[in-house]
């Protein structure tokens, strides 16, 4: 909204958050002034996973120091770029982030698009859950992804054996083009097996060596499910404080507020809403 009209934003956001044929409003790219309009209609935050939170990794070192001197408006931000990243390439070295190697006997390919497979996960994984999944069928995917996939922006990893599906993990592009930060974020990832973790853990470590092999500066993640948090501890990432917590919502169904109230009803991730459109 044009900033001269944002005192009147709470009026469509009334009338938006007070549909009668709508049961659930999600709110997946909060930042800290929609956190507080929405927080006049006592939206509530997702109860699973730190919206409020980034982890990341560093996949190219000096492109990342470079985008953050830029951030910083450090003068000749090239030149200095040079020692801090080598300094920072050295620390994590010795501290052996991002170096842990995952035994595994599931394969991990690439996808270009999203087949047939995904549907047969899709019944699948709906079939094993009772918590809240946004519609992943084949065709739900490769229209939400329709510009990424034809941008060449989303990495699909997948893994399985004999040629069934298992798991999957996307991961899309969002940089900043004002300062040059080429990143990769998760957007979503799902699993059948009950060996979760370890698969995402493999995956992770997957993209960030696809990241590193095609210069992009870092990989982010935001909302981790609280089993999943453990994994990602073993490759040592970085974390920074957002300014909101990052996923909202709302019902004015009382029956559904109180089931959405457990964490047990949620599988959030950067799927939902528009976060990844």
């Amino acid at each position: 909204m044009d900033p001269k009209y944002r005192g009147y934003a709470i009026l469509p956001l009334n009338y938006f958050l007070n549909q009668k044929n709508v049961d659930l409003y999600l709110n997946t790219t909060a930042n800290a002034e929609s956190s507080e309009a929405f927080s006049v209609f006592q939206a509530s935050r997702v109860p699973v996973g730190k919206w409020d939170e980034s982890i990341f990794w560093i996949t190219a070192y000096r492109g990342f120091v470079q985008s953050c001197l830029l951030m910083r408006s450090t003068p000749m931000p090239a030149l200095a770029s040079y020692p801090a990243s080598v300094t920072l390439s050295l620390v994590d070295r010795l501290i052996g982030r991002n170096r842990r190697k995952i035994p595994s006997a599931l394969n991990v390919s690439v996808c270009d698009t999203f087949d047939k497979r995904f549907d047969t996960f899709w019944e699948q994984l709906r079939n094993s859950t009772r918590r809240l999944l946004s519609l992943r069928t084949c065709d739900v995917l490769n229209w939400h992804f329709k510009y990424a996939l034809n941008r060449k922006e989303l990495l699909i990893l997948t893994a399985g054996r004999n040629g069934s599906l298992e798991a999957y993990a996307m991961f899309g592009r969002q940089d900043n083009e004002k300062f040059g930060l080429k990143r990769m974020r998760l957007v979503d990832f799902q699993c059948l097996s009950e060996a979760a973790p370890s698969i995402f853990l493999l995956m992770l470590r997957w993209a960030l060596q696809r990241c590193a092999q095609d210069g992009l500066h870092m990989l982010e993640m935001t909302g981790i499910r609280p089993d999943q948090m453990a994994a990602v501890e073993q490759l040592s990432p970085y974390r920074r404080k957002l300014t909101a917590w990052g996923y909202l919502y709302k019902t004015n169904d009382p029956q559904l507020a109180e089931v959405l109230k457990e964490p047990s009803a949620w599988d959030p991730t950067c799927y939902d809403g528009d976060a990844s459109l």
